[in-house]
This record gives structure tokens, sequence and C-alpha cells, in this order.
């Protein structure tokens, strides 16, 4: 065990003390005399009853309560749920003449009001105890009890002492550590929090210690094996520490609510030093990149043994997965949760804003994110607080995004009100909503800095919610539990929408002119196609700028490689095919600054090859690629200071540019007319985003 400083809090007017410690459990006298002690007459030789030996029978109880994987030597039984104990005595129990006290202690400042010290009577009363005590089977000088814990007993490791009433007090056993046990959420027993009525459900989302994470795009769906290691040595003992780590009041630690959200904190190091640290950088030379980690096992036993130094580095993939560790070892039910296309409202208003500058540039300062993926944990639990349709599975969420009541946590909420829009109910139901249902709304920014609402998108947000299959490493699509995706088939009305309290909501007019755009990849490239259709009977001209950008899968931008304007004049029922392929090499700006002169020798060259009287502005006649490197220099030429030597870098990183009207396609180089069919060479792909930012019509 680490050095560990004792954690205690203080409350109320009288300041009394509330334990947060239970890796130091007290240990009490072994003597403590009646406060009443009167002369007695001696009792005959050999009639005190004094224990022997205390047998926790620790292989028969961990097979009933289902904690035999677990690899540690001690009890571990879970609450509710009947436990059998045995205890030898010099000499044979008498019913009418013994009586003795079992007493279990939990912390360092043991109550009977704070449920931190329970006394259970053989051969007395106890009607006013929530525990169940009764004599199972007296045989010579042992007598073997069956102790049932209240359903809501306080999670943690307990001490046990037996105490024998003698005539002057309670002559009370030693503390013997091979006797302390440990105490867990029971899905098993229906008076639990946390009762799971399935048995295959059980197995999944409480004895299953590996996994299956799922990340990518929703489109593209990636895996990665996860070992969760819940029963492995030390994890147990470690997810104890961190709640005294973080001062949780022992009284607490029974309600099944309050441990999931506080340690949705503990888990970042933004509350009180908890287990990880969060890293969305590229830079992990001072600890390890998020991408390397395997399972929770190695960090949970780096936090335990270094006495809780965080543990660099985590993402939310990371963070997820050991909070599901944390969330089965105690027992509870949980499973880790992939939503794609997953937004980050900041501001509370059930959207998510994007704003683009005047020139269709993104306002990366302004705007809300999108991830491509995020990954948070449901855990199984009643919500005695809230009408019993929203007990259940409940978002609970680890990585530090928002502050919730003074901490960077989330949850638990419960996962029925998402989908019902019930969101007056805690915790964090708004910001939960908004990253799974919100719409996207797209603002343009005028020189004045005035927000104008260009486009909405309704159905962008929440495309997949994915979680482990039971008993398969294939995926569960889980959607319809958050959203109802009847309702998503079709639009919908003003009066369907406002029906969500404090959402900002616009009704766009009907615009005559639709666009469509689609990315798709091909090896190394990138193709974005965009279709134009203009519906009116009138020409239309619309304004296209579309950016390319290395984006991280939480859509921050690493680089923009890639901006470029286009305009398309439409007449009267015409559609238009925009087609362009990209693909990054190793200059993040290639196209900065002269992307425009490309374009202009992109729209002088409507068809291959080329009609020579068509093109009187170049000095070289184009003809397909071959003639291309001669062609685009002419025209660089005269557009930009630098272009030239810009474009010369570029020849020599890559390999194969054309232009074919207004299909753009950069496949990674440029060859030389004297080497047309020189073997390609590649270059690293850094391109994992190309995002239209669009469009704004001009009448």
């Amino acid at each position: 065990m680490p050095a560990f400083n004792t954690h205690e809090r203080t409350q109320g007017r009288l300041n009394y003390q509330i334990s947060c410690n239970n890796q130091e459990n007290s240990t009490l006298p072994e003597v403590e005399l009646f406060s009443e002690a009167a002369p007695r007459a001696p009792m005959p030789t050999g009639a005190n009853l004094t224990v022997s030996n205390i047998n926790m029978y620790e292989s028969i109880n961990k097979y009933a309560h289902h904690t035999k994987a677990y690899n540690l030597s001690n009890l571990i039984i879970r609450r509710g749920q009947e436990f059998i104990m045995g205890i030898a005595f010099n000499r044979r129990f008498n019913r009418e003449m013994d009586m003795f006290f079992i007493e279990f202690v939990i912390g360092n400042s043991p109550s009977i009001t704070q449920n931190t010290l329970i006394c259970l009577t053989i051969g007395g009363n106890n009607q006013n105890n929530a525990w169940g005590v009764r004599v199972a089977e007296i045989s010579n000088s042992e007598i073997k009890v069956g102790i049932t814990p209240a359903a809501d007993s306080i999670v943690g490791l307990y001490s046990t002492y037996v105490s024998v009433i003698t005539g002057y007090g309670k002559q009370r056993s030693q503390r013997n550590q091979t006797t302390d046990f440990y105490m867990l959420f029971n899905p098993w027993s229906r008076m639990d929090q946390v009762y799971l009525d399935n048995e295959d459900e059980r197995q999944e989302y409480v004895l299953n210690d590996v996994g299956m994470i799922y990340n990518g795009e929703h489109t593209d769906i990636g895996t990665r094996p996860w070992n969760y290691g819940q029963f492995q040595k030390g994890i147990l003992e470690a997810c104890i520490f961190i709640m005294d780590l973080g001062k949780m009041p022992l009284q607490y630690r029974g309600n099944a609510e309050q441990v999931v959200r506080k340690a949705s904190a503990l888990m970042n190091s933004l509350a009180d030093n908890g287990v990880l640290v969060g890293n969305w950088g590229s830079e992990f030379g001072s600890g390890t990149s998020p991408s390397a980690w395997t399972g929770s096992v190695e960090i949970l036993r780096q936090y335990y043994k270094s006495g809780g130094v965080s543990v660099k580095y985590g993402q939310c993939w990371v963070f997820a997965g050991v909070y599901n560790t944390f969330l089965r070892c105690l027992g509870l039910p949980a499973r880790v949760i992939t939503n794609y296309c997953s937004a980050h409202d900041s501001g509370g208003q059930l959207t998510t804003d994007i704003i683009l500058n005047d020139d269709g540039s993104l306002d990366t300062d302004g705007s809300d994110s999108i991830w491509n993926f995020h990954c948070w944990n449901e855990v199984f639990l009643k919500r005695s607080s809230m009408p019993e349709i929203y007990s259940g599975w409940q978002v609970v969420d680890a990585t530090p995004q928002e502050i919730s009541d003074g901490y960077y946590r989330c949850g638990p909420t419960a996962v029925e009100a998402i989908k019902t829009k019930s969101l007056g109910y805690s915790f964090d139901a708004r910001f939960v909503y908004a990253e799974v249902n919100s719409d996207v709304i797209f603002y343009q920014k005028d020189q004045y800095g005035n927000l104008n609402v260009i486009f909405q998108d309704s159905n962008y947000v929440g495309k997949l919610v994915l979680t482990k299959m039971i008993g398969s490493n294939n995926y569960n699509n889980i959607t319809d539990s958050y959203k109802n995706i009847k309702s998503l088939l079709r639009r919908q009305t003003p009066e369907e929408d406002s029906c969500v309290p404090g959402s900002n909501r616009f009704i766009l007019p009907d615009t005559d002119v639709q666009l469509y755009f689609e990315a798709t990849k091909n090896n190394k490239d990138i193709i974005l196609t965009m279709t134009f259709n203009n519906l009116s009977n009138e020409p239309r001209t619309i304004t296209c700028k579309i950016t390319g950008k290395v984006e991280y899968y939480t859509g921050a931008t690493r680089t923009q490689f890639s901006f470029i304007t286009h305009d398309v004049s439409l007449q009267a029922l015409e559609a238009y095919l925009l087609q362009t392929v990209g693909a990054v090499g190793k200059c993040d700006t290639v196209f900065k600054g002269f992307s425009n002169c490309l374009l202009q020798l992109g729209e002088s060259m409507s068809s291959y090859p080329p009609d020579m009287g068509e093109k009187e502005n170049l000095q070289t006649i184009c003809t397909y690629w071959d003639d291309f490197h001669s062609c685009a220099t002419t025209a660089l030429a005269d557009c930009q200071e630098g272009a030239t030597e810009l474009w010369e870098k570029l020849k020599k990183e890559s390999r194969n540019l054309q232009f074919k009207g207004s299909l753009f396609e950069l496949c990674g180089g440029v060859n030389d007319a004297s080497t047309p069919s020189a073997s390609p060479t590649g270059l690293p792909l850094l391109l994992s985003s190309l995002s239209a930012l669009l469009t704004w019509i001009q009448f």
C-alpha cells in the first residue's frame, strides 16, 4: 500500500468529523467496560466464552457472490446477499446463557449513525438493524451464522470483530486483517440500486474483464480491444484508494448515484489530482501516448503505487476504459459507448454553432466542435428521485469537457430522458442531449461582426451510437436508445423543435438551390463530390468555399492545407457537378496564397484536350498532363510573388497534378514531361478530414 495521508472532512455547526478514509480502518479496543460496572460474583472456572477463531469461508462465499475471479485472498461479497461466517469458541455456545456481538467497521471514525459501524447481536434483539443475522448451525465449539448486509450498505473494505458479553463488559477479538472483507454493489439482488434482471447482461457488463471500444468514423468504424482487468491484483484496492484520495465521505459510498458522479470527476486530473491527465495534442514525450494504452490495469496500478500522481496521458477512449474498470470492479453494471459525430455544446443552447468568417473560413475560436467520435460510459442503476421510466442505463462521462457543480464531470443522465427530451432531470441532461441530438447551425459573420444564420443541419450530430454486443466482439447499434429514429426520417416541424426547453431554433426560408456533397476515400486520396441543383426558373450564382485541413478526431484543426473559392453559375433548372480529389504531402500550406491562381488555371481548361482557340491567355497549350508543368508555372508566375518557388517545392515532393475543368486532382505529385512514366514514390497521408464549410447564395 502506498504512503497515505488521512483525509477527513468536517460538517455542520458542530463541526463533527466525517470519515473519508477506507485505507486505514480503526482498531477497536479488546476490552470495553460497561458504563455502570458493579462488583459481581465470579463465574465458574472455564465458563467465560472466548473467541478462538473466525472463519470467513472465502471459497464458499466468493462462489455464491460471483467474486471468485478477484485476485485477492480476502473475502469479497456483494451487499443484500447472505454470506456465511464461522466463529469458534473455547466451548459450545449456549443460547440461554451466552450473548455476543459481531461488529463490522469501515473507516477510521466508526459511527452507528453514519453506518460505518455495524453491530449484530447473537442472543439478543436486532429488530432495529437493517442487516440480517441468523444462527445457521451450532456444532461443538463452532457456530455458523448467516449475515445479510443491507442492500444499501457502504461499499468498501470492512474489518471484523466478535465481542463476547461478560459480567463487566465486552471482550473483543483482536484485529486480524485476514478476516477483513470487501463489500461490493450487487446487480443480482432485487433490493440493490444496481439490480440488473438479465444474467447474460450481468455476465457481460459486470464480469467480463475484456472488451472492445469503437472509434474511427461512422462510415469507417474502427475497433480497439481493451483489457479492463477489474479482477487483477491491486485493482480493487486502487478503486477504493481513488475514492479516498477524492475525499468522498464513506457514508455516501452506499449510494450508487453519488459514487458514479463523484468518480466521473476523479478519473481526470482536473479534480483532486485524478487518475488521468488529458492530452489532445501531438506531443507525449513526458508520458505515454493515449493510443499506446491497451487496458486499464497498468494505469490504475501506476496511480495507486505512486500515491495518487496523475498518469499521463489519456483521451476519451482511455478515460472511458479506465472508468469502466472502476465501475465493474465495484460491482456496477457498465459499458463503454461510442457516439459518432459527437457535438460539444459549450454554450448550453442545445445547438452546435459553427461560425464562418466573412471570407467563408472557419472561426475556430467562436465555433463549437464536433468530434468524429466520442466515448463515454453507461451505468445501470435505479434513479429513486425520478419517475421509474428514467431508471436503467445512465450516461456518465469521465472525459473533462465542461464544469458541472464545480468539477469537470458529467452524469448520471438517464438515456431515456435524452431520447424523450426530458431535460429537467439531473444531471447534465442538456449537455448530453446536445452531444447526440443537437442541430448544427451555420452562421455567416459579416464585416461588422454580425451573425446571420445561413444553414441548419438537424441530422448530422449523433450519426451512430455503438457499444459492444453481449457475448461477441461485434458492435451493437443502440442509436435508437438516444433518439427517435422514425422522427429523423422526416423533417421536424417548428412546433416539434420548440418542445426542447431553452434551445435556439431558427426557421430558415426554403431555398430553391440544393447542394449535396459526399467525401469518399480512394487509396490516399479524398474525393469530394458536390452537386448543385437550381430548382428555380431563374439563373442563380453560388459562391462555394472549400477548406481542406488536417484535423484531430475532436474536430480541432492541426493544419489547413487548402482554401478554394469557386463560383458556380446555374441557369434555370440546371444542375452542376463539382469534384475535387485531395491529398496532403509534406507541405502543410500547399494551397495557401496561390489556390485562386490554380483555380483560374483549372477553370480555363474546361475540357481535354483543350481547344487552342480558347487558351490564348496561356503561353503554352496544355495537352493533358505531360505539358502541365510548363502551363502551371507560366500561370502562377503572374499570380503571386513566390508562387513559382512554392510550385517547384511542390513538384519535387509530389507526383501527379491534373486539372480537368472544375475537377482538381492532387494525387501526390508532378511528373516532368521528360519522365511521364516515372514510378510513383508517394507521400505520408496527413489528411484526416476534408470539410466543405460552404455556401451562401447570391441572387
